[in-house]
């Protein structure tokens, strides 16, 4: 089993498919998630799976985090005091691919 885990989220279809893929030829062990459910099928396809859902719904989102820890027991953990644990969704989407 791979110790590498990845999670991508807007990964039904186009670069976040491509992504996927190529996470997986690296030896990712992959959670896909897409609002089409394309993600679903391509996770399952890869040997990960994968969440129907909108990446704006943070019970979506938690359904993501929750297969991937109970499949591989680590992954993107939640910030440990509840009140932060989706702080990221409140800040605009440039100041979190800078963290």
């Amino acid at each position: 089993m791979s110790n590498k885990v990845a999670m991508v989220v807007g990964g039904g279809s186009g670069m976040g498919a491509a992504a996927a893929r190529k996470l997986a030829q690296d030896g990712f062990q992959l959670a896909v998630m897409s609002s089409s459910g394309k993600g679903e099928a391509l996770g399952n396809e890869l040997g990960g799976f994968g969440v129907t859902g909108s990446n704006q719904d943070p019970a979506a989102l938690q359904s993501l985090v929750d297969g991937a820890m109970a499949r591989w027991g680590r992954g993107a953990r939640p910030p440990a005091r509840p009140c932060q644990k989706w702080w990221w969704m409140k800040r605009p989407l440039w100041s979190v691919s800078r963290l």
